[in-house]
């Protein structure tokens, strides 16, 4: 098979190497196409931490694994689960309003819930999340109005499902 993906030299990153990102080669563990745009050089600067293991680096390697046909859930497990971190609902919501850092609320528990269940099921148990939300409320300083809430919920959720179609990794939330 051809790949399409140009390989660049006038991009200045110390990870990459003759057009392939050695981020996502030593993420994958296994032979795949590593050669990367320019445009995921950017999308790359553009998440935290630059040039090493993010967002669009893990999202990148899970969909270069799969698209190769050389996913195993054994093998690949932890990136699996990285993906479902770096782009869930639960990560994109503790963004979004930051109540996370109180551990007595339980939040990072239940980003890590929200996370595992992915943008549908999320959507499925809106009114869960805002009883959780509401729960919260009382033990940290968050904007007690309820749309206000719901809003920044829904948009978490949005957000995460359109990462996991632009990456193509909906069958992550089956595993």
């Amino acid at each position: 098979m051809i790949s399409t993906i140009p390989i660049i030299n006038n991009i200045n990153c110390n990870k990459l190497k003759n057009g392939e990102c050695l981020v996502l080669r030593k993420l994958a563990g296994s032979p795949i196409d590593c050669r990367v745009s320019s445009s995921d050089c950017k999308m790359c600067n553009q998440c935290t931490p630059k040039k090493n293991t993010n967002k669009f680096t893990v999202c990148k390697t899970l969909q270069r694994i799969k698209l190769g046909g050389l996913f195993e859930l054994e093998r690949h497990a932890r990136l699996a689960t990285a993906v479902k971190c770096a782009i869930g609902p639960g990560t994109y919501l503790h963004n979004e309003i930051g109540i996370f850092s109180n551990s007595k609320c339980g939040c990072e528990h239940k980003a890590a819930i929200m996370n595992e269940w992915g943008p549908m099921e999320c959507a499925n148990n809106l009114d869960l999340i805002m009883e959780w939300l509401r729960e919260a409320s009382l033990l940290v300083t968050i904007a007690p109005v309820r749309d206000g809430l719901r809003n920044a919920v829904l948009r978490a959720i949005s957000k995460s499902e359109r990462d996991y179609r632009y990456y193509n990794l909906l069958f992550v939330l089956d595993l």
